[in-house]
Order: structure tokens, then sequence, then C-alpha cells
């Protein structure tokens, strides 16, 4: 975990506190997934090893097309779009337990 926490912070995307905490760099709008993965990448990718042709166009072609998948999305829109998901998650839900306690209700009759 200490390579990838230094590389974050050498590419100004981490920062450990002097209480040795980890925070955010850089304000989390201004953080792209794309860096986060590249510097992931740096750890252990397919484009340190010398590899066949083949294998090194592949491995471009994948790169490529998360790039074009995550294109300008920052950390926030990521947090943005799980806190979306859990909130039709969290509706539906509820929609379920008031569908179950209305078909689940005792039935009431009146007489007259």
């Amino acid at each position: 975990m200490i390579p990838i926490v230094t590389l974050f912070e050498k590419g100004k995307l981490l920062q450990t506190t002097e209480s040795k905490e980890l925070i955010p760099g850089r304000e989390i709008s201004r953080i792209h997934l794309v860096d986060l993965l590249d510097v992931a990448r740096a750890t252990g990718s397919h484009r340190d090893p010398s590899w066949l042709d083949t294998i090194n166009s592949l491995g471009n072609e994948m790169d490529d097309t998360i790039a074009d998948i995550m294109g300008k999305q920052t950390l926030v829109d990521m947090l943005d779009l799980a806190q979306k998901k859990n909130r039709k998650k969290t509706l539906a839900s509820g929609a379920r337990d008031l569908h179950l306690a209305h078909e689940n209700r005792p039935a009431t009759y009146t007489t007259t």
C-alpha cells in the first residue's frame, strides 16, 4: 500500500497529515478518475514489462476504452452517481415495503 500512497502523493492526489491521516491532495472535484487509475497502474502496469506486440496492442485498446468511458469524470461525479444509485435503491426498497404492508394488512369490514 505504501508504494501506491507515495505515488498518489507525488501526483498531488493524496496527502498525509501530520497525524498520519490520508486526505485528498486537492479538491475532489478536480481529481479525475483517469488520474487515479493511471497512478494505481504505475505500480504494476501492462506497460512496464516488454510484451508481444499483440498484447501491447490489446493493452492500449483497453486503456483507450477506459479513458473514453471515464472521460473527464471526477471523484465527485463518481460519489454523486453512487449516492443517486443508493437513493434509488432506498426508494425502491421503501416502495416494496409499502406494497408488502398493503398486501399483508388485515381485511377490514364495516357493518351497518
